[in-house]
């Protein structure tokens, strides 16, 4: 099988869930990235086994800063080119006003927006030059 694959944040559930189930029907190898392995490896199974597609499973936090450079990290050490990225990952984020606790919304906004761009920083100039 074709080493290209389909990069997916936030694939445990949701619309992330069902981005994988649409590439996964048209043929496409994936990579699953969410925090919640259990259910991400039952998907990476259901996929597989109905589309004969290689699916691969990396827990992760997209909360954490390092996440994205680690991730680029694995899917180069492993020999994977990715031609899809799908910054999927999110979440309903806590109540700027009401609730007080910094470290809560600087979570949320690395999840939200600086992970987004990591990912992008890393994975969108190799795509480019393939």
């Amino acid at each position: 099988m074709s080493q290209d694959r389909a990069l997916i944040t936030g694939a445990s559930a949701g619309l992330g869930s069902e981005f994988a189930r649409q590439l996964a029907a048209g043929g496409r190898n994936l990579v699953l990235v969410a925090r919640r392995g259990e259910r991400l490896r039952a998907l990476a199974d259901e996929l597989a086994g109905k589309h004969g597609v290689e699916v691969d499973v990396i827990e992760a936090d997209l909360s954490d800063p390092a996440t994205p450079e680690m991730l680029f990290g694995k899917v180069t050490e492993r020999g994977w080119h990715v031609d899809f990225l799908v910054n999927n990952a999110g979440s309903e984020g806590p109540d700027l006003l009401g609730h007080r606790a910094w470290p809560d919304h600087r979570r949320y906004l690395e999840l939200m927006a600086v992970s987004v761009a990591g990912m992008c920083h890393f994975f969108i100039p190799p795509m480019r030059e393939r």
